[in-house]
C-alpha cells in the first residue's frame, strides 16, 4: 500500500499562513494617529498565500521525507448588506508542487467563488460555493473560513488578550475533524505594506482526527499540533498580511494491516496584499 499523503493542508493560514515573509525584528512605529480600535471595514483585496510544508513519515523502519509548495492568489471582498456584512472569496489561481494536488485540481479552483455571512469579529459562516470539490480542494475551502484575523466583535486595541475554540471538519478524503485552541493578543500599532496597521499575535494548539481510504485500504489518525502566527489588521478595517509557523505530529493507522506509522510536519505560510 502507498502510505497516504494527509495532512499537508490542514490549516490555511495562512492561515493560517505573501512572496516576501514579513522581516525580523522590530517594526519603525507608525505616525500618530487617533485611530486606536481597528475594526473590519467594506473593500477588495487580492492576496498572495504561499505555503511550504515538509514531512516526515517513518515507515516500518523506513523514513520518507515529502516536500510541498502551494501558492494560491486570490480576491476577497467584504461588502456591506442589509443587516451587515458578507464576504466573497475568488480563487485567481493555484500552483503546487509536490503532488499533493494534481494540474488538473489545480484547474478546477480557477474562478472558485465562495461566500458567505461576514460578522465583526472576523468569522466567514454559511459558507457556500465549495459544493462541487473534493478531497484536498475542499479542505482549502473549508479553511477559508479561518482567513481572516480573529478579534474582538466590538474591535481590537493595543494590549487586549482574547481566546478562543474553533472547529473545523471536512467531508471529502479524509474526513477531518480539526479543533483548535487559540490565545490572541493585540500587540501595539506598526506599519505593513506601507499602512498603518495593528499587530495580533496568535499562539495556537490543536487536535485533529479522521479517517479515510486509500487503494482499498481503510485508515485513521490521531495527532496534535502548534501554530505561532503574527497577523496585520489595518487602520483601515483591511486585513494586510500575515506569517505562520506550524508543526505537527500525527500518528496513522492501517487496521487491516496491523501497522502504524508517524508523520511529522513543518509548515511555514505567509499572506501578503497584491498591490
Amino acid at each position: 500500500m502507498r502510505p497516504p499523503v494527509l495532512c499537508a493542508l490542514l490549516v490555511l493560514t495562512a492561515c493560517a499562513s505573501s512572496s516576501q515573509p514579513a522581516p525580523s525584528g522590530a517594526a519603525a512605529p507608525a505616525p500618530a494617529a487617533t485611530t486606536r480600535t481597528a475594526r473590519y471595514t467594506p473593500g477588495t483585496i487580492r492576496y498572495r498565500i504561499i505555503s511550504h510544508t515538509h514531512q516526515e513519515q517513518q515507515i516500518q523502519g523506513t523514513r520518507r521525507d515529502l516536500e510541498f509548495l502551494l501558492e494560491s492568489l486570490l480576491t476577497a471582498t467584504i461588502s456591506s448588506e442589509t443587516g451587515g456584512m458578507r464576504a466573497t472569496i475568488v480563487f485567481d489561481s493555484i500552483r503546487a508542487e509536490g503532488g499533493m494536488i494534481s494540474p488538473s485540481e489545480a484547474a478546477r479552483m480557477k474562478g472558485v467563488r465562495l461566500t458567505g455571512a461576514f460578522t465583526p469579529d472576523g468569522q466567514i459562516t454559511s459558507l457556500s460555493g465549495d459544493s462541487a470539490l473534493s478531497g484536498q480542494l475542499q479542505t482549502i475551502a473549508a479553511n477559508i473560513r479561518l482567513f481572516f484575523p480573529r478579534i474582538p466583535a466590538q474591535g481590537a486595541e493595543p494590549g487586549q488578550q482574547w481566546s478562543d475554540t474553533v472547529e473545523t471538519k471536512t467531508t471529502a478524503e479524509p474526513r477531518l475533524v480539526i479543533r483548535s485552541f487559540n490565545n490572541r493578543k493585540a500587540l501595539d500599532w506598526t506599519e505593513q505594506g506601507g499602512k498603518r496597521a495593528l499587530r495580533i499575535e496568535v499562539s495556537t494548539d490543536y487536535t485533529l482526527s479522521g479517517s479515510g481510504q486509500q487503494m482499498g485500504q481503510d485508515y485513521t489518525l490521531e495527532g496534535k499540533g502548534v501554530r505561532l502566527s503574527t497577523q496585520y489588521l489595518g487602520a483601515d478595517g483591511h486585513y494586510l498580511g500575515a506569517t505562520s509557523r506550524d508543526s505537527s505530529n500525527v500518528t496513522v493507522s492501517v487496521s487491516s494491516q496491523g501497522i502504524s506509522f508517524a508523520s511529522i510536519q513543518l509548515r511555514a505560510d505567509t499572506v501578503a496584499v497584491i498591490p
